[in-house]
């Protein structure tokens, strides 16, 4: 079984090689039988691939241990559905994985493309084979997952394992099955749109100059499934680190969280843009620097989490795979740069803008912001390298300086969405911004002052409220304009005009869904202000409070299933005095006592609408117990908005036109009233800030054990190292030493490097000014250009080229009438 493994990835490799070759020659010289070789060659090095993680599959579940990566991630305990998983788990196994999905994605869009796209349908082949082959060669020479044991560790010669090292404990969860999977495919699924994309310029096929790029229409659809997906796959690994790690937050701004966050932005903004180049002629060169970008972006995710630059819990071991990802993607940011630059003349647009207050030039402002959050969060990141290498000195960014740097450019963004739809194409005037958009901020401007009046005390929390009630009104004011206009004209029911209105044009209102889905997603991570906690070390029989729950701690059982013992708390919950029932919060040890002891939280959880008690078992203590407690406000609009933003992009495309049946609207009209009377019956909380009994300093430094969490979030099952350093804080506090003092003392021994965020000070006060700068430049350069525009006459037609005429006389027509 080793040997075919082998034998099929080497026949991979040689194929895509073949197709690279036969795809240049294919398209430089118009030979059709070699751009059909090409594309053949694509569809075989997909089955050698999906052949050889089929035997990389069963070498994992038959625990063929003569195999390194076989002995490194799975054991003889491990359940099968794990050691199935541990084929992504790892570098190795995870890039031939890769490949596979690559290779699906591939087979689907050169089978469904095959004679729609006849104008650069001859270079898509050779260019999705370079990337084929690009991975092939990584697991061929950098990261081969059928290495054998005794070549990589010589010592196994002398007597070979009976058992393997086992995967890690956090990975053995239902989120491994469905996260990493999901990533993966939202990256390779931007292959195509970045395929086509190139293949329009390689070609020279760009389309006319009125309507937009054929490439356009063809890669929104591959665009909308891409960002869908790695959106889903990004809430699912919220969810897992919601429910698995036992901190009690679902996002840490770590290095390869933000990774996928990055050509997700990006992604966004191409989705809007390309919108104004199918409808208007326009932004033609600036879509292509996007779909380029946000396919480097991917690559440039995929780089991050194996080339070890950068300390992450969710990276894999430092390998010799980063230097080449560096070179490919170098090479095809190099290529996609000089093919831009060649047809530079020719991606001109078709109309200039023609105001500052437009929808053109929204969507366009939606961009520079879109692309500020990208370009923050990636100045973050690598800020630790940038910092080290200009000043000599290791710094910290975690999760407070993008919560101050992020956040507020994220409801800047979040006030266009909302504004955006609702502004007229080329010009607005100030009249229909106040009939369009008056009733919208009256609403957004109401639940900001009713947050207040809950106990609202932070200025984001309260912006973000207003923000996501204005985003909702202004889609539902869109909704109701259009199905009046609809109900006139048909003497129908304004609620079944609105269902055939939204039937007919599934991508305008799926993406007025997802605005929605982000808008109650927004309401929950406002919630995080009004988090509360308490932790207390607790003998049975006794009790601690936090809000309006009691606990009452009764002991522990302990148990073991052969490869870990559980510790498992039983505690009785009363809310407002009265008993709700119990939960059972657990502590795992997996290989206790040895060398690699690791220990893994199952939290108990119990969820609310507008609220979660998630209880953690922090430590056994003889009979007694560390308990901690927390209440997390809103959580629930966090899966619920994600889940509408998928479900509206699904929405957006899907092909399909259904038929209503009689009685349809009525039954919708049923269920709205349901749903706001079951939201008129639950209690709403007012909310007060509350930080238990953590000393509020230790959100200014970060962990020391390296997990890359900030010391105020981080909990003894998962991270050893935080009690001792939290001791020693409330030692000094005891002193009577000010915040200040804590931080020059902890500043003073351990260097910059242990706070959580630069200091706003010399050198680094770049990490703070930067993206704001940049954000501030881009939106001045937007207002000179729009300035400029209009005092530029109209082109003419003797000023354009032959094959352009016919397109501009077509545009300037539309635009004069």
């Amino acid at each position: 079984m080793i040997e075919l493994g082998v034998t099929l990835i080497r026949f991979g490799l040689a194929v895509s090689a073949w197709s690279l070759a036969a795809g240049i020659f294919g398209a430089w010289s118009k030979h059709r039988a070699a751009t059909e070789s090409a594309r053949r060659g694509v569809f075989a090095a997909a089955i050698l691939s999906w052949a050889g993680a089929a035997v990389l599959v069963r070498l994992l579940v038959s625990r063929d241990f003569r195999v390194a990566y076989v002995w490194e991630y799975t054991s003889l305990t491990l359940p099968d559905i794990y050691a199935f998983t541990a084929l992504w788990a790892g570098q190795a196994g995870s890039l031939l994985f890769w490949l596979c999905i690559l290779g699906v994605v591939s087979t689907i869009a050169l089978a469904n493309m095959r004679g729609k796209l006849p104008d650069f349908e001859p270079q898509l082949p050779w260019i999705i084979a370079s990337i084929q082959l690009f991975f092939f060669l990584l697991i061929t020479f950098a990261a081969d997952p059928f290495q054998l044991l005794t070549d990589r560790y010589p010592e196994a010669a002398i007597a070979l394992p009976v058992d393997g090292n086992g995967l890690n404990p956090q990975l053995q969860n239902f989120g491994m099955i469905i996260h990493p999977p999901l990533l993966y495919a939202g990256y390779i699924a931007y292959t195509i749109p970045f395929a086509l994309a190139m293949a329009a310029l390689a070609s020279g096929n760009l389309g006319d100059l009125s309507h937009g790029a054929s490439w356009i229409r063809a890669a929104r659809r591959w665009s909308i499934a891409a960002w869908m997906i790695l959106g889903f796959g990004i809430l699912c690994g919220a969810r897992w680190a919601y429910v698995e790690l036992g901190w009690g937050g679902y996002w840490a701004w770590d290095p390869v969280e933000n990774a996928s966050l990055m050509p997700w932005l990006t992604g966004t903004a191409f989705l809007h843009s390309v919108m104004i180049e199918e409808r208007r002629g326009m932004l033609r060169r600036w879509n292509i620097f996007l779909i380029a970008l946000t396919y480097l972006l991917c690559l440039f995710g995929t780089f991050l989490t194996r080339s070890g630059i950068l300390s992450s819990v969710h990276s894999f071991a430092q390998s010799d795979v980063g230097p080449f990802f560096v070179r490919f993607m170098s090479t095809w940011a190099f290529a996609a740069a000089a093919l831009f630059l060649w047809r530079w003349k020719e991606l001109r647009a078709a109309q200039p803008f023609h105001s500052v207050l437009s929808r053109e030039s929204s969507f366009l402002f939606q961009n520079l912001l879109l692309l500020g959050i990208c370009g923050a969060v990636f100045w973050g990141t690598m800020y630790p390298i940038i910092s080290e290498n200009f000043t000599g000195e290791k710094v910290t960014v975690d999760a407070p300086y993008f919560n101050k740097v992020v956040l507020p450019l994220g409801l800047a963004l979040y006030l266009l969405t909302g504004s955006g739809p609702l502004i007229s194409w080329r010009r607005a005037s100030g009249e229909s911004l106040r009939k369009n958009l008056g009733m919208p901020v009256a609403l957004g401007v109401l639940a900001g002052m009713a947050a207040v009046a809950l106990g609202s005390r932070d200025w984001m929390a309260s912006s973000a409220f207003g923000l996501s009630f204005f985003i909702v009104a202004a889609v539902i004011l869109d909704l109701y304009t259009s199905s009046r206009v609809l109900s006139k004209q048909t003497s129908q029911p304004l609620l079944r005009s609105s269902l055939v209105l939204i039937d007919r044009n599934h991508r305008r209102y799926g993406g007025f869904l997802t605005h929605i889905g982000m808008a109650v997603l927004l309401i929950g991570l406002a919630g995080n202000a009004f988090n509360q906690e308490v932790e207390k070390h607790l003998a049975p029989g006794e009790s601690m409070e936090l809000g309006h729950y009691r606990l009452v701690y009764r002991g522990f059982e302990e148990d073991n299933d052969g490869h870990r013992n559980i510790y498992r708390a039983n505690v009785d919950l009363l809310r407002e005095g009265e008993p709700i029932g119990s939960e059972h919060p657990e502590i795992s040890i997996y290989f206790p006592g040895q060398e690699k002891e690791t220990r893994n939280s199952e939290v108990a959880i119990r969820p609310t609408l507008f609220e979660d008690l998630y209880i953690i078992f922090a430590e056994p203590d003889g009979s007694n117990a560390v308990i901690r407690m927390m209440i997390h406000p809103l959580i629930a609009f966090v899966w619920a908005g994600g889940f509408l933003a998928v479900l509206g992009a699904l929405v957006a495309i899907v092909p399909w036109r259904f038929s209503l049946p009689r009685g349809a609207s009525s039954a919708a009209a049923a269920l709205v009233l349901v749903l706001v009377g079951a939201g008129a019956h639950a209690e709403t909380p007012r909310y007060t800030h509350a930080l238990g009994n953590r000393d509020p300093i230790a959100k200014e430094f970060a962990c020391r054990c390296g997990c890359t969490m900030i010391l105020h979030e981080c909990d003894h099952p998962n991270c050893p190292g935080s009690g001792p350093q939290l001791d020693e804080i409330a030692a000094w506090r005891a002193e009577g030493l000010t915040d200040r003092q804590i931080i020059d003392r902890v500043v003073a021994r351990d260097g910059l490097k242990a706070l959580s965020s630069p200091p706003a000070e010399g050198f680094h006060l770049s990490a703070w000014l930067a993206p704001f700068l940049a954000v501030a430049m881009g939106a001045a350069g937007l207002t000179a250009f729009f300035f400029f525009r209009r005092n530029t006459p109209e082109p003419t037609v003797a000023e354009l080229t032959a094959g352009e005429k016919d397109a501009v006389e077509k545009a300037l027509k539309e635009r004069r009438s």
